[in-house]
């Protein structure tokens, strides 16, 4: 799910970036890659669901540190 905040800051970027036609935004929507919303990186398979995106970080220190991010494939 993408949180309210995020998608309408989706939404604004693709109507600045195509217009206010429906199946422009679609197709703006189908082919992003990694957008940067308020909860991490966001990206959309084919039927237009968000490709989940899982960060494992490690304790170091006292400080998170990002070691790698894995995305699930919703269609496997």
């Amino acid at each position: 799910m993408v949180n309210v905040y995020s998608a309408v800051y989706l939404l604004r970027d693709a109507i600045t970036a195509v217009g206010n036609n429906p199946e422009k935004v679609r197709n703006f929507l189908l082919n992003l890659r990694d957008w940067q919303g308020a909860l991490g990186t966001l990206n959309f398979d084919k039927n237009g669901d968000r490709v989940p995106e899982y960060a494992v970080l490690k304790l170091e220190n006292g400080v998170l540190k990002q070691v790698d991010t894995y995305s699930i494939d919703l269609e496997d």
